[in-house]
């Protein structure tokens, strides 16, 4: 076959074959910048879900702390109602001077597992009075929460009388004098103090452990005795929340047995209560180290993901430049050979009609 220019401006050959390996470059070019913009996509999105799962790990550990702290709160408490449970106990073979100091003993741990329950190192707190809510905390980078429930592990009680006073421990810091011995109120738990039905103290108020005598109980009814002025109420209504445990008082001083069996009654079900939130906070324990471990597996693969893509990209970049060069070697052939072939990539080229430009005698 042989080909010969027809002007000045016709193609040979060469022309068309160096035509052909511009289109073909070019056309390599924008297929890698496709491959890199696609893989690039893929490294962004990658990197902003091990981001995304990184930033929930302040939130977990604060979940994982704060679990760790409430477990061993619980089980601080739970010491608490075992020394209550001896020393109700203990009651049980005492003299009366042993169980006078039982009482003593009693009430001074019952204000320490308060204490220890209303202890303002967390925030919410989920088993005290004071802070009190529920604790939730992000472990999905879609939004899912898990949550643990505000359950009052405190114990505490109030009392109605018949005049519509509200007799409550004392939630200042005042000092009360009675009988001319002054008391320190407040967080210990220790006075026992009358308000109206407006909140206002009434200037009435007990010490728990010496002032106090119970007269009669009967499920939520009760009477009783202030005993240093003799002021006595019949038919006020009792109200307990918490673990439901009374100060040694409402128990008759744990000098009797219906107190006593009262008191064991109350300490039974309380560590009832207490074995089953320690259950449960283990057990959320657990949740919160698998979302940490599962955020880590997803923040800390990142990079692998990240780098598999990318030999990912280079063996796609090899292979469209690999293809280009078998493309272009057997177009280079084809064209060498097939004259209909010539015409065909001349018009693809927009060079103008073939005949116009080469002249082919075969």
């Amino acid at each position: 076959m042989a080909i010969s220019s027809v002007s000045g401006s016709g193609f040979s050959i060469l022309t068309l074959q160096s035509r052909l390996q511009k289109f073909q470059a070019d056309q390599l070019a924008r297929d890698q910048v496709a491959t890199r913009n696609r893989f690039s996509q893929k490294v962004d999105a990658q990197r902003r879900v091990g981001s995304e799962w990184a930033a929930l790990r302040p939130d977990i550990d604060v979940a994982v702390s704060h679990l760790e702290d409430l477990i061993s709160r619980v089980e601080v408490i739970k010491g608490y109602v075992r020394k209550l449970a001896d020393l109700e106990n203990r009651a049980r073979s005492g003299t009366a001077s042993q169980i006078a100091e039982y009482v003593v003993d009693f009430d001074d741990t019952l204000r320490q597992l308060n204490a220890a329950a209303n202890a303002a190192s967390q925030v919410p707190n989920l088993i005290g009075e004071t802070f009190a809510n529920d604790f939730s905390y992000i472990n999905d980078i879609t939004g899912g929460q898990g949550t643990f429930p505000y359950t009052d592990l405190s114990s505490n009680y109030t009392i109605v009388d018949s005049g519509g006073n509200t007799w409550a421990k004392s939630t200042s810091a005042d000092t009360i004098v009675i009988n001319g011995i002054s008391f320190q109120a407040g967080s210990n738990d220790s006075v026992l103090v009358q308000y109206n039905s407006s909140g206002v103290a009434t200037g009435k108020s007990a010490v728990i452990t010496q002032d106090l005598q119970l007269n009669s109980i009967s499920g939520s009814t009760i009477g009783f005795t202030k005993i240093s002025t003799s002021d006595s109420y019949a038919g006020a209504t009792l109200s307990t929340t918490g673990l439901n445990i009374l100060d040694s008082w409402a128990y008759e001083g744990l000098a009797t047995s219906a107190g006593r069996s009262r008191a064991a009654s109350a300490i039974d079900s309380a560590l009832t209560t207490i074995n089953a939130k320690i259950d449960s906070y283990v057990s959320a324990l657990a949740r919160v180290q698998f979302d940490k471990g599962f955020s880590d597996i997803y923040a800390t693969s990142t990079n692998d993901r990240i780098s598999v893509l990318n030999q990912q990209q280079l063996l796609a970049l090899q292979e469209i430049s690999q293809a280009a060069d078998r493309e272009r070697t057997a177009i280079a052939v084809a064209i060498n050979r097939n004259a209909e072939l010539r015409t065909s990539y001349l018009a693809l080229l927009k060079t103008g009609a073939p005949g116009n430009i080469l002249n082919i005698k075969t």
